[in-house]
């Protein structure tokens, strides 16, 4: 139990830490936030990206969020995909409330996504409200807070500059 308590205030921690350290009182773009993210993550703790997804994974099962990637699962994701007007190999994984993770079988060994969506659960925790702004913001988050601690949670190169290019199109479009 203190071991739960400890990773979901680390977790908690992490979220807020671009606005408490000023990313958002500097009035910069989410765009520039994400740009600054990666420009000052630390890079003097590299993991790899099997040790990422054995500590993704130790995570998720310390703070019990269970990871399903069955047929359910596919079929929920094809669903979910279809009401989101997008093709289905285009979502890879979801979250269902504070405890559960919805990923492709393609996708279950995906460190980056399996860490975005662990952190949408600790989002959901703190009571994420549902609307197209908070979701909007939710997304914004956790890429800013996964380009921080890119090194840490083993995320490649050109997965960093997805997440950048993601929080372009987001700003872009002004809105997820």
């Amino acid at each position: 139990m203190k071991k739960r308590l400890g990773l979901t205030l680390f977790l908690t921690f992490a979220l807020s830490l671009f606005s408490v350290f000023g990313h958002a009182d500097k009035g910069l773009s989410n765009v520039e936030m994400a740009l600054q993210a990666n420009a000052t993550a630390d890079s003097s703790i590299q993991v790899s990206r099997e040790q990422a997804l054995k500590d993704v994974l130790r995570e998720a099962d310390e703070l019990e969020v269970e990871i399903r990637s069955d047929q359910e699962a596919e079929e929920y994701l094809d669903y979910a995909a279809r009401m989101s007007g997008i093709k289905a190999h285009q979502m890879h994984a979801a979250t269902l409330g504070s405890d559960l993770i919805m990923v492709r079988k393609l996708h279950l060994n995906n460190p980056r996504i399996l860490r975005e969506e662990l952190l949408h659960t600790q989002q959901q925790k703190k009571g994420i409200s549902i609307s197209s702004a908070s979701v909007t913001n939710a997304e914004i988050e956790v890429r800013i807070v996964m380009l921080q601690n890119r090194y840490k949670w083993g995320i490649t190169e050109a997965e960093a500059q997805e997440m950048i290019e993601d929080v372009r199109l987001i700003e872009k479009r002004g809105g997820y």
